[in-house]
């Protein structure tokens, strides 16, 4: 076992064990539980050594795979993993960690007159670590969060699809300042400004009273799940507009460059008519149900299918409620909106998932295919699986049943658990880009 392995062990062997009751069980269930439940708590030393290790080694972010360590180790922890499994987790992501390179940038000291000079440029990655670690150590992360994030061009910012903003909220949730330092720095070399799309309010101010009856009559659209599957699959899917490849360097990060600046007149058209009145909650359960956006059951989508959007979703619902008395953060929704319009776009627009996504093609024996997998089952497969993308997908399922899993949202919730359970069991599953690449 290398040394990096064995500190893995060692930390986590530290932790206080899951409660699958927690997890997995109804509420009828819990109720029934009468063991003591130990609330899961992240200690400040148990990933801090590994945190650190990586701090200053690795691209947070290099041709489309993210650096997914920390949340994913949390992820397996959190979904019951043993002390082997947590192990096989970490040489699983391992591979896709991309060293960053020497260079004279590195030396550069930002300034708060300097900072947002160099935005989106990920030649500038250490220079903002050194800059928002300083920052931090000086004010903690919420006042760092709220003046470097909510107050700054940052949190007008669609680049890498919203996973800085993902990794930012990681940070903030379990309390991990590196990991915060991290997610800023990640937001602003990635930055791809798109705050003349998010501001629709503003636009409709302007209008004068006609115009205005009008464009609430058309943002009524999309006031529910259903509505916003059906913009997507029906309307945009049919847009010629959109037509054609928007590949750019290859990676979806270019590709979404290229859309912002090629069709910002048509997505401003499509967020001023239904953005006004989308719901977050709305948000989270379409990001679910376009998981299993695939045209083969042992294929699916690097960026729709690879939970993604739901993640970005469920973080800005985190930043909403520990920043709520600070900031009206309809922007933030939007921008999970356009998040999710974009990403359809530059995936080719595929058709839409089945009504059910639970299905007997993703299992193998006769006793799955005769019932659903429990959640319990679910979490166990895919633990067992050691997949990153698998993972993190069914972490962010059972949060979004915490928080909206009630009626039709919980059975599709446990449809799409079922779903990657499926996939993950395939000797031939494959997460795959636009290009019908295998990159699993």
């Amino acid at each position: 076992m290398s040394s990096t392995a064995q500190s893995v062990a060692t930390a986590f062997c530290g932790w206080p064990a899951p409660t699958t009751a927690t997890i997995y069980e109804d509420k009828q269930q819990q109720q029934q539980n009468t063991k003591d439940e130990t609330t899961l708590a992240i200690p400040r030393s148990l990933l801090h050594q590994l945190i650190q290790d990586h701090h200053t080694v690795y691209h947070m972010e290099h041709r489309d795979h993210p650096n997914l360590l920390a949340r994913v180790l949390v992820a397996l922890h959190e979904l019951g993993a043993n002390q082997a499994q947590l192990i096989n987790g970490y040489y699983k992501v391992y591979p896709d960690l991309v060293p960053l390179l020497q260079t004279s940038i590195e030396q550069r000291v930002l300034t708060d007159d300097s900072w947002l000079e160099h935005l989106g440029d990920p030649k500038y990655y250490r220079p903002y670590l050194t800059f928002f670690q300083r920052k931090i150590e000086e004010y903690g992360m919420d006042q760092v969060v709220q003046q470097y994030f909510f107050d700054s061009p940052l949190s007008s910012s669609i680049g890498s699809q919203l996973q800085p903003i993902v990794h930012m909220a990681f940070g903030l949730e379990y309390d991990m300042p590196d990991v915060v330092t991290q997610g800023l720095a990640y937001l602003a070399t990635t930055f791809v400004d798109v705050a003349s799309l998010l501001n629709v309010d503003d636009e409709e101010e302007e209008e004068d009273h006609s115009s205005n009856e009008r464009q609430r009559r058309l943002s009524t659209t999309t006031t529910t799940t259903m509505d916003h599957e059906s913009l997507l699959f029906d309307m945009i899917a049919a847009d010629p507009r959109f037509g054609g490849r928007m590949d750019g360097t290859n990676t979806f990060h270019s590709a979404l460059k290229v859309l912002i600046k090629s069709q910002q007149s048509l997505l401003g058209m499509y967020m001023r008519q239904n953005a006004t009145q989308v719901r977050l909650q709305d948000l989270v359960t379409l990001a679910a149900r376009l998981i299993p956006c695939t045209k083969q059951a042992h294929r699916l989508d690097w960026f729709l299918g690879g939970g993604q959007l739901l993640a970005s979703a469920l973080a800005i619902q985190y930043l909403m409620e520990r920043f709520e008395k600070q900031y009206n953060n309809k922007k933030l929704v939007r921008l999970q909106f356009l998040a999710t319009l974009c990403t359809f776009i530059v995936q080719g627009r595929p058709t839409r998932p089945p009504t059910s996504h639970y299905d007997a093609r993703y299992v193998h024996s006769e006793q799955q295919q005769q019932q659903q997998l429990s959640w319990d089952s679910c979490g166990s497969t895919v633990v067992a699986s050691g997949d990153p993308k698998s993972v993190l997908i069914l972490q962010s399922l059972v949060k979004a049943r915490r928080l909206y899993g009630n009626g039709e949202e919980e059975g599709c919730y446990l449809d799409i658990a079922n779903f990657i359970a499926g996939f993950v069991q395939r000797a031939d599953g494959a997460w795959c880009k636009t290009d019908d690449r295998s990159v699993r």
